[in-house]
């Protein structure tokens, strides 16, 4: 009978025996139909302190972008949600981003890390990365292979990310080549905002930093900028003192905001910048004051040399909708020829050994 369920058979068919015997874990039919178990929705036990769990995942290769890179990683703490990300070029370079993330976390909030989550990609699992874990007490929590669920906090993380990442390229009108800045950017804004997960509905930033952000800095990604020259004060006095760019993110390890600059190629932090084309009544950030935090790491090096640099991708057709500054924006303008640029100032960049 094909191994079918036979309940009904006695009362409405004719001319085989049948009996009411029941055929419980049946070998045949979980060798040709087993099935995988349902993953519960929530998770049963949750970290109670920061550090305790940290659920990390490798998301790529994407396209090489900004920087050269091609992977992100993220290390997502269990107890507030809170999201780091790093980018790299080659998944070999993922110890190094841990290591840093490590030794930043522990110090800032004065706990061990103790469990990383992982799946089992070699990269994060053997070699140098098993290595370091075992030197420094930190157990593995891994995933079943193909249970990927598991994972499941920072599947979910990767996926919300890259919608926004590709949401905020949309609306911008830039091309895909600016993805680690909208990845980045878009990272910025989900540790800002609640997170469902959290019994008291507070944002991982409150949970990381234990104040509540300041929304205020906030700018629409790709808007035209117009910023300050950091020479203002040399120029002659009739020359201009600012400069047209293009906003795309908030500076990592500086108070200010980053701009690309078509004409010189680069991107900069700056801290005098007026956005055009946006409501005036928009709130004024306290330029003063640490206008977005991150976890504290030693001020990064501002690459102008030349021993790094990378050819820019074709420029491609994007949409170039609901920006008020589409316009006249340099960074769409002037992108199809770009071809050589300075490495990123604000972005972990892992370079090939």
């Amino acid at each position: 009978m094909g191994h079918i369920d036979i309940k009904g058979l006695r009362h409405t068919t004719i001319g085989l025996p049948i009996d009411s015997v029941h055929v419980r874990n049946c070998r045949i039919c979980a060798l040709a139909n087993i099935k995988q178990l349902k993953f519960p929705r929530k998770a049963t036990n949750r970290a109670t302190r920061p550090l305790f769990h940290i659920h990390c995942n490798i998301c790529g290769p994407l396209p090489s972008g900004y920087g050269g890179f091609k992977y992100f990683i993220m290390f997502i703490d269990d107890f507030c949600q809170y999201i780091a990300i790093y980018f790299l070029k080659l998944k070999s370079n993922a110890l190094k981003c841990f290591h840093e993330f490590h030794v930043a976390a522990e110090k800032f909030l004065g706990y061990s890390v103790i469990f990383p989550r992982v799946d089992n990609a070699p990269e994060l699992t053997q070699g140098q990365f098993r290595d370091y874990c075992k030197e420094h007490g930190i157990t593995y929590e891994l995933t079943i292979p193909d249970a990927s669920q598991q994972n499941g906090v920072a599947e979910r993380a990767n996926q919300i990310i890259e919608s926004m990442a590709r949401a905020i390229l949309v609306d911008s009108g830039l091309t895909f080549w600016f993805w680690p800045l909208s990845a980045h950017t878009a990272t910025h804004i989900k540790n800002h905002v609640p997170h469902s997960s959290l019994e008291s509905k507070e944002t991982p930033f409150e949970g990381w930093f234990k104040h509540k952000p300041d929304l205020s800095h906030l700018r629409p990604f790709g808007a035209l900028v117009t910023a300050r020259k950091s020479n203002s004060d040399q120029l002659t006095k009739i020359a201009p003192r600012g400069e047209e760019g293009c906003f795309v993110g908030y500076a990592h390890d500086a108070r200010g905001y980053l701009i690309w600059f078509p004409d010189s190629r680069t991107i900069c932090p700056h801290r005098d910048v007026e956005f055009h084309g946006f409501p005036v009544s928009l709130p004024s950030p306290p330029i003063s004051d640490i206008l977005w935090d991150d976890i504290p790491m030693d001020v990064e090096p501002h690459f102008h040399d030349n021993e790094d640099r990378i050819i820019l991708e074709q420029d491609s057709t994007t949409a170039k909708e609901h920006n008020p500054a589409s316009e006249h924006n340099p960074a769409t303008e002037h992108n199809e020829y770009v071809n050589l640029l300075p490495l990123p100032y604000h972005v972990h960049l892992f370079n090939q050994d």
